[in-house]
């Protein structure tokens, strides 16, 4: 292509009609085209026929391999002239190229030259022919040639094929021999004689390509076990919708279920329909009508989510560390709309999810890439907070935890169950507080939380009732928070649904009574006998009671150095009573009064305490402890009623009394 081309070389000047084309074909919305070029040429290495040969299959190159970039082969279209012309060398290239062609891609190839073939292959690969196609290169070189050419074309397989001659015509005079040894319906052939013919070559093929001519269209989409069309309030599937659109983007005709409208001079109706049955839906054009390349038709159905897609997602839960792909093992394929190359669940079986047609006499199937759709699936999360059991050893909290249960039931608004389970606390995960040492008097009132996960990935829709029971612990009393041991609710799509139950326990106040009683025949029925009671809490640490308390059961205590020890005083009769917290432990001391001849008696034992104290004891129900104090004087005479020797003592002094009155009345007698 050295050749001046009306001010420009041959070769610029195709180089330009097929930037021209690339560019166009590109930027047309309606085209997902892919771009490859072979660059072929021809001549031996040495020698006559091949003598000295030592490269084989060499005539040609992959320019440029399959792209989407039209700038590629903008850059690739402009080769530097290399010898001859070996027609069959960029057939069999090309060839090689086409096999690697996108399954169900439409191929188009567009073969370009100046000139008539000049070499050819043998069968070994080496380039054979003399570089002449005026029929003086031995036994007729340009037959040869062109007959080598014809046979590697034949049965080419593509949609489209072009030949497209540069230059002076008769310099390729047997160019569109290929197009009928290609055996491609409507193949052409253009004789690109200046710059003109040559821009519209390339513009009718540009057009043939977008004319997509095929009939007997129809179109198909069976949904996958993940989704279902949407029906309304009466149970009715909702109507498809068919939109058609121009080139232009905007919107030639819509409806649904069935449209009709102008296209040339045809009246066209579409109908969209829905086999709940086998979950197709199919849009059906007239058997005569030939698809408008500029138009766009779409069939939009609203779909769901079905209970098996939220199934499937939370199998897959643990499958993806990606937050935002959890539950998701689907990729959609490129060009699928908003989720495009990213996870999630496929619409439909790809398989069935296709348009069959008729193009150029032939039937074709087209499958159609696999889009997915993002769930919206909630979480239930069970939060329990306990108050007040700061006091309960390690192995009684776990016993507790063991005790308290919950029932819990999930299902989806159809009613189909999600989950059934009874749990107790000890399945819960402990929230840290920063404060978990059991026991500690820095506790009180320490505030236990507990988290549990019943279920991710949810139906938006479902329905949940969780039921708490078992929380009794012995020595508490205990509320929940409003009063509820149940909760039901609604599980809201993207949400996370935390239901929250609150026990607050506190201790029940138990009876500690301790009585009084003075006995004995020189015992003092007035006396007030003084006692101290020492009183702890379940942990061990000194127990107090408030200033309040102290004032109603008039204690006094002993001061700071004997934190939880207090005093009162008893006389015969009298008790004193109050209330301490359930497993409060006590120990009740009287003081001495041994040295006055008292002998003390605790509870029901009949010998002398001479300690006077009881044994620490733990308050767990009503208590009474009786302080018993005994004086009794026996006389060393051995009378043995002590009534009797007190009236002889008592007789004695009257008689005593007598006498000195009646010698008294004698004296005064004698001196009168």
């Amino acid at each position: 292509m050295k050749e001046d081309f009306g001010g420009t070389s041959k070769r610029i000047a195709a180089s330009n009609a097929i930037t021209a084309l690339t560019k166009s074909l590109k930027q047309n919305a309606n085209i997902d085209a892919r771009f490859s070029m072979v660059t072929f040429s021809g001549n031996k290495t040495t020698g006559m026929w091949g003598q000295g040969d030592t490269k084989t299959w060499d005539d040609a190159e992959v320019a440029v391999s399959w792209t989407t970039d039209a700038g590629t082969i903008e850059r690739g279209s402009k080769p530097t002239s290399n010898g001859g012309t070996n027609y069959q060398a960029g057939i069999r290239t090309a060839k090689e190229l086409l096999t690697s062609k996108r399954a169900g891609a439409m191929t188009a190839v567009i073969f370009i030259s100046d000139g008539d073939p000049t070499f050819y292959y043998n069968p070994d690969g080496y380039t054979r022919g003399d570089g002449n196609n005026d029929g003086n290169g031995g036994a007729d070189n340009l037959k040869v040639c062109l007959d080598a050419a014809k046979n590697e074309i034949a049965n080419l397989g593509v949609n489209y094929f072009y030949t497209v001659g540069v230059g002076k015509a008769n310099d390729y005079v047997n160019l569109s021999d290929l197009c009928s040894a290609s055996g491609v319906s409507g193949a052409k052939n253009f004789d690109g004689t200046n710059t003109d013919e040559l821009t519209k070559a390339f513009s009718t093929i540009e057009s043939d390509i977008l004319t997509f001519l095929c009939s007997n269209v129809s179109i198909q989409d069976v949904l996958s076990e993940n989704v279902e069309v949407v029906k309304d309030k009466d149970g009715v599937f909702k109507s498809l919708k068919i939109v058609v659109t121009g080139k232009d983007g905007k919107t030639i005709v819509e409806g649904d279920n069935k449209v009709t409208f102008q296209d040339g001079t045809q009246n066209v109706t579409l109908k969209a329909g829905y086999d709940s049955k086998t979950k197709t839906i199919t849009l059906d054009f007239p058997a005569e009508y030939q698809l408008n390349a500029e138009y766009t038709y779409k069939v939009i159905a609203n779909i769901d989510a079905t209970e098996k897609a939220y199934e499937n997602y939370r199998k897959n839960l643990t499958d993806n560390k990606d937050e935002n792909e959890k539950g998701y093992k689907d990729a959609a394929d490129a060009g699928t709309g908003t989720h495009a190359g990213k996870k999630g669940m496929y619409t439909n079986e790809n398989s069935e999810a296709k348009m069959t047609y008729t193009f150029r006499g032939e039937e074709y199937t087209e499958l159609y890439d696999k889009p997915v759709i993002k769930l919206h699936p909630g979480k239930l999360i069970l939060e329990k907070e306990v108050e007040g059991l700061d006091s309960l050893t390690p192995e009684q909290l776990e016993q507790y935890k063991a005790n308290l249960k919950f029932k819990i039931k999930v299902k989806t608004k159809n009613d189909t169950s999600l989950k059934e389970e009874e749990i107790t606390l000890t399945a819960f995960a402990k929230e840290s507080n920063g404060n978990e040492d059991s026991g500690s008097d820095s506790n009180t009132n320490r505030k236990n939380k507990y988290i549990y996960t019943v279920m991710e990935g949810i139906n938006p829709g479902s329905f949940y009732e969780i039921t708490e029971d078992g929380g009794e612990v012995e020595g508490y009393t205990w509320e929940t928070a409003a009063d509820k041991k149940s909760e039901n609710g609604t599980i809201v799509k993207d949400e996370t649904e935390k239901v929250f139950f609150k026990n607050t326990y506190s201790r029940k106040n138990i009876p500690l009574i301790i009585n009084k009683t003075v006995e004995g025949n020189m015992s003092e029925k007035r006396k007030e006998f003084a006692f101290s009671i020492t009183l702890k809490d379940a942990n061990g640490a000194a127990y107090e009671l408030s200033d309040e308390e102290i004032k109603d059961v008039g204690f006094s205590t002993k001061g700071e150095d004997q934190k939880g020890v207090y005093t009162f005083t008893l006389k015969d009769g009298e008790s004193k009573e109050f209330s301490l917290p359930y497993g409060c432990k006590y120990t009740i001391s009287e003081e001495d009064y041994s040295s006055s001849g008292y002998k003390t008696y605790i509870g029901e034992k009949k010998e002398e305490n001479q300690k006077r104290t009881t044994e620490e004891e733990t308050l767990t129900q009503k208590t009474e402890i009786n302080f018993l104090n005994k004086k009794e004087v026996i006389p060393p005479t051995g009378v043995e009623t002590t009534m009797t020797a007190w009236l002889l003592m008592t007789g004695v002094t009257l008689l005593l009394g007598a006498v000195f009155l009646l010698f008294g009345i004698r004296r005064k007698r004698f001196v009168a």
